[in-house]
């Protein structure tokens, strides 16, 4: 019996790569399906409709569920199914991905990923392969956009592995010298440079020789055939200079506040979804 727990626990909290418009739903023992289903339908108006498929298992009253489409808003849906009193447990069901190895040309040599003990100690290392399998980066599972800030003297723009994953403020427009946003920074469509009180996050390429291996540890492009493998394949970095001084560095962190916090307030439609940090000050 524990056995069947820990397996059903899995099946539930892994989150992998959604195959199919499919639901993977639990009713409490005493449930039956046609009930939900009927209640389902009465009280929501969403253009999502449920259709049964089969039983996967009888004795813990789990169903397959087919979708007409998959919602924008995942979150939504699944809060709407669980006001339902009969509804235990809901997932998407998943397509068990194969173990994750990225093709990048160097990633044979990051063995703080994958240690096999050719450099150092047989395992001594974050095991990504094994965080990989469930994602590698990129967005929520309800589509927020993952960004990380961090603070460093300058990065590379045009590196190959780091081009793509700059954050953009979508609602700065780029060198029109105004302040689109209003958020008091003029142009910051990357980021902002606190050092030199512009938007030039290359700082002229001072800097870059550390920041853009930093940016690279968290967040280079993984799986695109050439360089390193950052930790996060898929990742928006924000790049903020500020290295150089104490109240550079906490105007920098105020920064991170006010546009984590616009994005809370406006429920995603302006600022930053900034789920972490970096400042490599030592």
């Amino acid at each position: 019996m524990k056995t069947i727990i820990v397996l059903f626990t899995t099946i539930f909290s892994l989150h992998f790569i959604i195959a199919q418009n499919q639901l993977i739903l639990q009713l409490h023992s005493e449930e039956k399906i046609k009930d939900f289903i009927t209640i389902y339908k009465q009280h929501t108006n969403k253009n999502t409709k449920l259709y049964p498929s089969k039983q996967l298992s009888q004795n813990l009253n789990i169903w397959l569920i087919n979708l007409n489409n998959i919602p924008t808003n995942k979150e939504a849906l699944f809060k709407e199914i669980k006001r339902n009193p009969a509804v235990k447990n809901v997932s998407f069901n998943e397509a068990v991905a194969h173990r994750a190895l990225p093709n990048d040309d160097f990633f044979p040599a990051q063995w703080q990923y994958e240690n096999r003990g050719a450099l150092g100690i047989l395992d001594a290392d974050i095991d990504a392969p094994d965080a990989w399998q469930i994602t590698t980066g990129g967005t929520t599972i309800t589509g927020q956009e993952i960004v990380v800030a961090i603070l460093d003297g300058g990065v590379l723009l045009e590196h190959p592995d780091l081009a793509d994953n700059f954050w953009i403020n979508q609602h700065e427009i780029p060198d029109n010298n105004i302040d689109d946003d209003n958020n008091g920074f003029t142009d910051d469509y990357h980021g902002w440079n606190f050092s030199k009180n512009n938007n030039d996050i290359s700082n002229n390429e001072e800097g870059h020789w550390h920041g853009s291996p930093v940016a690279g540890i968290i967040g280079a492009r993984g799986n695109n055939g050439t360089g390193v493998s950052g930790v996060n394949w898929d990742v928006k970095i924000m790049n903020l200079v500020a290295n150089d001084s104490v109240h550079h560095i906490i105007e920098a962190y105020d920064y991170i506040l006010q546009m984590r916090r616009r994005y809370n307030e406006t429920n995603g439609a302006e600022g930053a979804f900034i789920v972490s940090t970096n400042a490599s000050l030592g």
